[in-house]
């Protein structure tokens, strides 16, 4: 073993299907009251609140409103606050989760959101750890239930970015594939592709390490036939167990070794264009990996990570002879039969260009792309999405 590193995951994962029935006596291990916080459909969150009805007098309970952004993440905080709200809850999308995690840090760290945002603010660590929590995933796509950071949006600077903390990691993960089989089909695609993207590029992270390759090998293996399989099928549950396992893999490697150049753009380009970030992605992921392995036949004599790319498609493809063209390939035939915009027709101009790249460059998913890119490579990795 060449290097150290450390490793973080949440310290209860329990998974299976119909693993929400444990929910309850989970619960009642939390401090109170508890900030319990869903998405808007109310009929995808019964099993949650029949869980719950024990509980029912300490529970807070709240609603996400699409995704986060400063101004709704401070309503809510000054509300949780004001209840006295001691843990947290999240049950729903990426969000949803992301809602949770950030709730779950400044309920008790109470200087302005501001200074402990990455791009826009100060990057400030958080003073104090952030409240117990439970994290229920009910898409499988963002890994948001392992990672250690939410992103919010900031509108008025037209960006996304990432309150982040090791503390943020949610303590209890539930993964119930069960949750997963009412997701919509553009829902399914969106985030199965970011949790594939996420797989890829911590894979290829110039971070990683035996640990987070194995979790990636594991998540990646077969994707393309679940994924497929659960487009033709969405009550396919065996399907929807692998996307869920595969974006618990994306979540726990990316918290531990960083993502890179597709991850460094989404952020910015996410807060200038109405799409969710797993559509953006996608659609950036197959000339981004062209991009990197570019650089590297040019500035790297080793084939190492080269090499990780071809694996990688030999993996999601099933095909031991597959390399990392097959992948593009198929990513691409995907985005065309699901009708996945590109970035132009999302209002996406030759004059947000150089803004955003420069965002891009500080964004922490830039440092751990597995090669520097230039701003000329940056330019033409945007420049040739229309192409895909």
């Amino acid at each position: 073993m060449n290097k150290s590193f450390q490793f973080r995951t949440p310290k209860n994962l329990i998974i299976g299907d119909g693993t929400i029935s444990q929910l309850e006596s989970l619960a009642i291990t939390l401090p109170t009251p508890i900030a319990v916080i869903t998405g808007a459909r109310k009929d995808r969150h019964n099993l949650l609140w029949a869980s719950l009805s024990k509980l029912e007098q300490d529970l807070i309970p709240l609603i996400n409103k699409g995704e986060p952004t400063i101004d709704e993440l401070i309503k809510l905080i000054k509300f949780t606050r004001k209840k006295g709200c001691k843990s947290v809850i999240a049950m729903g999308g990426g969000s949803v989760i992301d809602m949770g995690k950030a709730i779950s840090a400044l309920l008790v760290n109470t200087q302005h959101p501001n200074n402990y945002l990455e791009i826009i603010g100060k990057s400030l660590p958080l003073d104090y750890p952030a409240v117990p929590m439970i994290a229920i995933p009910t898409t499988a796509g963002t890994g948001a239930e392992a990672t250690r950071n939410s992103v919010i949006s900031i509108p008025n600077k037209k960006v996304k970015v990432s309150l982040r903390h090791s503390s943020m990691i949610p303590e209890t993960v539930i993964i119930d594939p069960t949750l997963t089989l009412s997701t919509p089909r553009n829902v399914t695609t969106a985030s199965g592709l970011d949790a594939l993207t996420q797989l890829i590029e911590a894979f290829c992270s110039n971070r990683a390490h035996p640990l987070t390759d194995a979790l990636c090998r594991s998540g990646l293996n077969n994707f393309s036939l679940a994924l497929e399989n659960t487009l033709e099928d969405g009550n396919n549950l065996k399907a929807r167990s692998h996307l869920a396992h595969a974006a618990l893999m994306s979540g726990i490697a990316l918290t531990n070794v960083g993502l890179g150049s597709v991850h460094g753009f989404a952020g910015p380009l996410g807060g200038r264009l109405k799409k969710s970030h797993g559509e953006i992605c996608a659609t950036l992921l197959p000339i981004a990996i062209e991009t990197n392995i570019r650089a590297l036949q040019k500035r790297d004599t080793s084939q190492n990570i080269i090499n990780k790319y071809n694996e990688a498609a030999s993996l999601v493809l099933s095909n031991p002879k597959a390399k990392s063209d097959d992948l593009c390939i198929w990513i691409r035939n995907i985005l065309s039969q699901m009708c996945v915009p590109k970035l132009h027709d999302l209002g996406f101009r030759e004059s947000d260009m150089i803004t955003t790249i420069k965002q891009a460059q500080k964004s922490s998913s830039m440092k751990s792309n597995p090669v520097e890119l230039t701003e000329t490579e940056l330019k033409n990795l945007l420049e040739q999405e229309p192409n895909r």
